[in-house]
């Protein structure tokens, strides 16, 4: 067995050089939230403890569930089931420590998972988000765990010892790794990326290579290219080092608003001339007027849009990225009828709630029938960062990771991303297989099970408490929205009808 620990910056005693246990503080974990350039309301000492004690932050029995389950504190979840190669994260709860017993040959990454409060519907509750390093962050008592399943097919048990005594509390979290080779994704996953927003002190090459291949890493495959970031068309630079990690699988966008023209190829690459965002129902002739300048470039016109918007004008686009909630059967049947290809994308979500996102980003996707899958944004705000001298200034808003001295800091959520992008790629597998199932008496059940999934799924993404209205930022519904779908068991399924 090999263990992975928390190793704390410097030398440490003798008695602790081989594991180290940070412990769990109350005041110091008051006192962390505290720090974050948060308002805190009146009352909040009470809060935080009743806010921890339900998220199991202190106290209580140590428990371990898969990312998907964490706001219900899953020891009831399902077994995962992780194709061989590919990436798991799930949690560990109520521990003061976390220290991994892993089987030989896996490598598996320990985060401290920082939370923040937030006022929903009235109330005050803590949302997790992000995943610093122990060196970035002081424990609070919930960690992530992240391995890469480059084990032999069969049940597999990581023991993880989650306190600082060597009699300490110890649980166990079981999965399992099948030896099945999934397709990569068939449509373009991707978030909008400006360089511009990063903060200056984190936009060096070394820097920007980091995000690529985090987002590579996480499941995308295509990207976009802002030309006005250097002052001047950087568009092959940054072209390229996206192409250098995969993500030019599918068309970039290229959005334009300097003096240097646009490139409509780099190196055999067909760009996307991205028109105007989100348009109101008033700006038909400035997406009329971008129309005309995509064509002379020989460029596919594409551009962010509402739903409504997309009925009235959507034939000025060639691919329209339709706002979550909108795409319909009605919707499709319009789209195939003036050539129009429909992509969907979210601009209220952040880097927590784990299980929307995986839900967004798998059976949501498939079955909605969107032909791609976008997020705003990779980082949102140039402020939101882990200062040079370590200080947190995290804002929390529209961002999947946080930019730091050591490279960008992931979220629960964008690991959710990349969970939902592998149970596309699963679903999809099944659905191909069949499609080609002739002569295999099993087909009929599999294309049952699809077609039962896909019908369950509303297209209307999320829906409020009755009487609030239900508006994603106000009430931040996507914090806390729950599905109600026990993922791990859907991709286990698949899988089983993907074996057979």
């Amino acid at each position: 067995m090999k263990t992975t620990s928390m190793t704390p910056p410097g030398p440490a005693p003798a008695s602790a050089r081989k594991t180290f246990f940070h412990p769990l503080l109350y005041n110091g974990f008051l006192a962390m939230v505290c720090s974050w350039q948060i308002s805190i309301p009146a009352g909040a000492r009470t809060w935080v403890e009743d806010s921890a004690a339900r998220l199991a932050l202190v106290g209580g029995t140590p428990w371990t569930a898969p990312l998907s389950a964490i706001n219900r504190q899953a020891a009831e979840g399902s077994r995962a089931v992780v194709p061989a190669g590919e990436y798991h994260t799930f949690v560990v709860g109520s521990a003061a420590a976390c220290r991994i017993d892993a089987p030989e040959g896996l490598d598996t990454e320990v985060f401290v998972v920082k939370s923040y409060p937030k006022s929903i519907n009235g109330e005050w509750h803590l949302r997790p988000c992000y995943m610093p390093t122990h060196q970035q962050s002081e424990a609070t008592g919930l960690w992530a765990v992240r391995f890469k399943a480059a084990l032999p097919p069969g049940i597999h048990k990581l023991t993880i010892s989650t306190s600082d005594q060597p009699a300490g509390t110890r649980v166990d979290y079981e999965f399992k790794v099948v030896d099945l080779k999934v397709p990569a994704a068939d449509i373009p996953f991707g978030l909008w990326y400006d360089y511009n927003r990063f903060p200056d002190a984190y936009r060096s090459p070394r820097f920007e290579e980091m995000y690529i291949r985090d987002m590579a890493e996480h499941g995308m495959n295509t990207g976009t290219v802002y030309t006005w970031n250097a002052g001047k068309n950087d568009q092959v630079r940054q072209f390229r080092l996206m192409r250098k990690y995969g993500l030019d699988r599918f068309p970039i966008m290229l959005l334009v608003r300097c003096d240097d023209p646009a490139i409509p190829e780099i190196d055999g690459h067909r760009f996307m001339l991205f028109g105007p965002d989100e348009p109101s129902l008033e700006r038909r002739q400035e997406c009329a007027d971008s129309l005309v300048v995509a064509r002379k470039l020989g460029m596919q016109h594409v551009t962010a849009i509402n739903p409504r918007a997309t009925w009235a004008f959507g034939e000025l686009f060639d691919v329209c990225i339709v706002l979550r909630n909108g795409l319909t059967p009605a919707l499709h049947d319009y789209a195939k009828e003036v050539g129009m290809e429909l992509w969907m994308y979210d601009c209220s979500m952040r880097g927590t709630n784990p299980q929307m996102h995986r839900y967004f980003s798998g059976l949501y996707t498939w079955a909605v029938g969107a032909k791609g899958c976008y997020r705003w944004a990779y980082v949102h705000d140039k402020k939101s960062c882990v200062l040079p001298d370590g200080q947190w200034n995290a804002r929390m808003d529209h961002e999947y990771v946080l930019p730091g001295p050591d490279g960008p800091i992931s979220t629960l959520g964008w690991e959710g991303v990349r969970e939902g992008i592998l149970d596309y790629r699963v679903i999809r597998a099944l659905e191909t297989k069949v499609l080609a199932g002739r002569g295999n008496p099993k087909t009929a059940e599999a294309a049952l099970w699809l077609a039962r999934w896909k019908h369950s799924v509303d297209p209307k993404l999320y829906r409020g408490p009755a009487g609030l209205g239900g508006h994603p930022n106000r009430d931040n519904l996507l914090d806390t929205f729950d599905p109600g779908i026990d993922l791990e068991n859907l991709r286990a399924q698949a899988i089983e009808f993907l074996s057979d």
